[in-house]
């Protein structure tokens, strides 16, 4: 429906615009287009049943009619040519309202089957992205982990080095639940060669790099990487911070002394 204002605003055209055409025209009235206020406010009228607000198109044109027999009969006229110049008016309105009546209900329907097949075309595709997902992330668990339980389920004993591989290999599975936005090669394996001078690597994601630009981004998984690579023993800490924070990452490294480094600004987010 049209907005209060405009409603206001239309209802009164008619009133208006024959008010100041009237109170210039002789008397009698030429009739013809020197009228034109009547046929002009009534295509308003109309737009405005066919928006919703029929109500206020009803009592515009009856104020139009008001005005028009008021005129023809302070001009000693009498009020028969004012009716019968404006009441012919009424037959276009009257069918606007038919139709407002009639159709804005089924055009109501149609909007809303159609809100309602958006909604169900975006779960599908919710649906459908959801497992895409779950079969990039079996493929993935599948190449990396298969191996390794094939030779866990053959029953023999594991040598040192398929032990150790196998403590690796859940590190790296568990950064990829924990640590999604750090899921970047140079950074999986800076933490895997870490790991593998005995250095103790936790990463976390608190979703804080969710809409930073790409290339920030790839800034920051540099940096992340550098630092693991830097660190020989001890333990890290890398942390991608919630929105809002000062930073957008944070490392802590514990070694021979403790140091915390932050990464990033979090109105670049």
């Amino acid at each position: 429906p049209l907005p209060m204002p405009a409603t206001i605003l239309l209802a009164a055209t008619g009133t208006v615009s024959s008010a100041l055409v009237f109170s210039v025209l002789p008397v009698p009235s030429p009739g013809g287009i020197a009228t034109w206020p009547l046929g002009m406010s009534t295509v308003v009228f109309t737009f405005m049943c066919v928006r919703g607000r029929t109500l206020a198109a009803w009592i515009g044109l009856a104020c139009m009619i008001a005005t028009a027999t008021f005129w023809t009969y302070a001009t000693g006229q009498g009020i028969g040519p004012g009716l019968s110049l404006s009441l012919v008016n009424a037959a276009p309105v009257l069918m606007s309202t038919f139709f407002a009546f009639t159709l804005r209900p089924l055009a109501g329907s149609i909007y809303l089957l159609r809100a309602m097949s958006l909604q169900r075309s975006a779960e599908q595709a919710a649906s459908a992205a959801a497992l895409e997902e779950r079969d990039a992330q079996l493929d993935r668990l599948d190449s990396l982990a298969r191996p390794l339980l094939e030779r866990i389920a053959t029953g023999e004993v594991l040598e040192a080095g398929e032990r150790r591989a196998g403590v690796l290999l859940e590190a790296r599975l568990r950064d990829g639940l924990r640590a999604p936005a750090l899921q970047d090669p140079q950074v999986v394996e800076a933490a895997d060669a870490a790991r593998r001078r005995g250095v103790d690597v936790v990463m976390l994601d608190d979703h804080g790099l969710d809409g930073v630009p790409p290339d920030e981004q790839a800034r920051l998984r540099r940096a992340v990487a550098d630092e693991l690579d830097s660190v020989s023993h001890g333990s890290v800490t890398v942390r991608v911070l919630p929105p809002g924070r000062r930073a957008l990452v944070t490392i802590l490294v514990r070694g021979d002394s403790v140091r915390r480094i932050e990464l990033g600004k979090a109105s670049q987010g």
